[in-house]
């Protein structure tokens, strides 16, 4: 079959965009197996250890199910206790008593200290592994096992419920927790999605052959890209070192929002409960249905990121409300959500 130099010039040039496309994909592929290598090891690292309430067998029928997560700068530890009927009445008692005396406290002394009693009821309740101490709890709770001076963070304090550095309770629906490796290793392939779309629309439309400078454009965005992406993934290594300043714990968020399609209405659905803070500015609690306030995550569905940098306890119960006790660099949240 022969091809005049027209048809000859096209195929060279469907050859070169597919070449271009296949090798972006291909190294996005690598990096991607790359992060996945280190994110179980090293990233939330969600780590179910010692189910407990069950030393002898099996999980009663009559014990309800619990997952406790201790959450570090670097990872997060899942565990998972059964408790009788009268253990889980014992815990909502303790959750009420903690939430009562935190929203009370007038002192960081008198927080501390509802902090250490938190710790030490937790630990008699049989809620934490039993090779996590008291001290142990309480300090990643508080955040005194934290460098925060090398913690770099903006100094305004904007408007709505909003406190930094400060001790946090909140006990709602609709809240997720999230490590900060993982968080950062995705944001890094946005990029990559956003250029490898780019490329598959100019080829539709555009022969590159025929324009020097849009070739030397594609090539130079392409190494800018995967520049982006090894720096999100080594930014995620570096988290592991506490002298590092992104260690910032994990990021929590409050509400959601749906939209099956970019022209249809978009559906909001805030956390309901309550959510209080003793830090840089003051007191601040909120017990009424709201949205993180910090920015959304996702694009047509998402949530709202409104607590960074957490570590501490989180409480998963069973009607699927998160109680949490801990401290955070960044709290912020509304009655409104974010557009």
């Amino acid at each position: 079959m022969d091809f005049t130099k027209e048809e000859i010039k096209h195929l060279l040039c469907d050859n070169m965009n597919k070449n271009l496309l296949i090798k972006t994909l291909a190294v996005g592929v690598i990096f991607l197996f790359i992060a996945v290598g280190f994110q179980p090891a090293f990233a939330i690292n969600i780590d179910s250890v010692n189910k407990i309430g069950i030393e002898n067998g099996t999980a009663c029928n009559d014990k309800s199910e619990y997952i406790i997560q201790i959450v570090q700068t670097d990872e997060i530890i899942e565990h998972t206790v059964y408790l009788t009927e009268e253990e889980a009445n014992d815990l909502e008692n303790l959750i009420d008593s903690i939430k009562s005396d935190f929203n009370s406290a007038e002192t960081e002394e008198e927080i501390n200290q509802i902090y250490l009693d938190s710790a030490i009821s937790f630990k008699d309740l049989g809620l934490l592994p039993e090779d996590v101490s008291v001290d142990e709890v309480k300090q990643i709770m508080t955040g005194e096992d934290r460098d925060l001076e090398n913690i770099r963070f903006k100094n305004e304090m904007g408007e709505g419920i909003e406190n930094r550095l400060c001790f946090v309770t909140s006990d709602t629906t609709l809240t997720y927790t999230f490590g900060p490796m993982l968080l950062t290793a995705v944001i890094g392939y946005i990029p990559l999605v956003v250029y490898g779309l780019f490329v598959i629309l100019i080829s539709q439309f555009i022969d590159p052959s025929q324009y020097e400078l849009l070739n030397l454009l594609l090539n130079v965005s392409a190494y800018f890209v995967f520049g982006i992406l090894a720096a999100s993934i080594i930014l995620s290594l570096l988290s592991l070192d506490n002298r590092f300043p992104v260690s910032i714990g994990s990021i929590i968020t409050f509400g959601r929002y749906y939209q099956e399609f970019p022209n249809e209405p978009r559906y909001y659905y805030p956390s309901e409960g309550s959510i209080s803070t003793f830090g840089l500015n003051g007191i601040k609690s909120l017990n009424k249905n709201f949205y993180g306030s910090i920015y959304p995550i996702g694009i047509n569905s998402g949530a709202y990121i409104g607590i960074v940098g957490f570590t501490g306890i989180n409480i998963i119960k069973l009607d699927s409300n998160v109680f949490r006790l801990g401290f955070a660099l960044h709290v912020k949240v509304n009655t409104s959500h974010l557009s």
